[in-house]
């Protein structure tokens, strides 16, 4: 049966392990190329075909892409380009 894009994504402990350290900000350099990888990869299928052969499936995949190519575009972009509106004040990122 083929796996369809809302299943269960596999994961090896490992790449458990690299999300929960990138999570908790202890992650070293290995793990946080691992998770996002995985993150890329298995979670947002990015490199992957987004159609399914019903309209939903194709829809929560094409979602899946969108936000991996958002991660894609903000790891190549001018960080000139993400300034704040001056009007608008910075946020404490520690605040929920």
């Amino acid at each position: 049966m083929t796996p369809r894009p809302d299943d269960a994504i596999d994961a090896e402990p490992a790449d458990a392990h690299a999300l929960r350290a990138l999570h908790n900000g202890t992650a070293s350099p290995e793990q946080q190329k691992r998770a996002l990888g995985w993150i890329l990869t298995r979670g947002c299928e990015v490199g992957g075909m987004p159609w399914w052969p019903s309209d939903r499936e194709t829809a929560f995949a094409l979602g899946r892409l969108f936000v991996g190519k958002q991660i894609g575009r903000l790891l190549i972009c001018d960080l000139k380009s993400l300034r704040r509106p001056s009007n608008e004040t910075p946020t404490d990122s520690s605040k929920p």
